[in-house]
């Protein structure tokens, strides 16, 4: 069983939370179809055998209309015996228009 949150601290967005992988997956499947194509940019990783933080910026449809938006965001993850991913946290914040 996966779990997940996505937070930040701007007003506009709201905390999600889900349980579960078809749910963990459908998500991050809209998500991917919002990321402009090549906009990603990983600026850091780091980990070990259970652990992972993932540092990045992209383009994202998350404006007023789907408008696409520059967003750094810091995923942090727990990973089981088996290398898949058992809880995810992300923070984010858009940086700008």
């Amino acid at each position: 069983m996966v779990t997940a949150t996505a937070t930040t601290i701007a007003r506009n967005y709201l905390t999600a939370e889900f349980t579960g992988i078809e749910n963990y997956m459908e998500r991050k499947m809209k998500s991917a179809q919002r990321v402009e194509p090549g906009s990603a940019h990983v600026v850091s990783a780091i980990g070990d055998e259970r652990n992972a933080l993932v540092l990045m910026t992209m383009r994202i449809g998350l404006g007023p209309g789907g408008t696409m938006v520059t967003m750094a965001r810091a995923g942090l993850y727990l990973l089981d015996e088996n290398e898949r991913i058992v809880e995810e946290r992300d923070q984010f914040f858009v940086l700008s228009q």
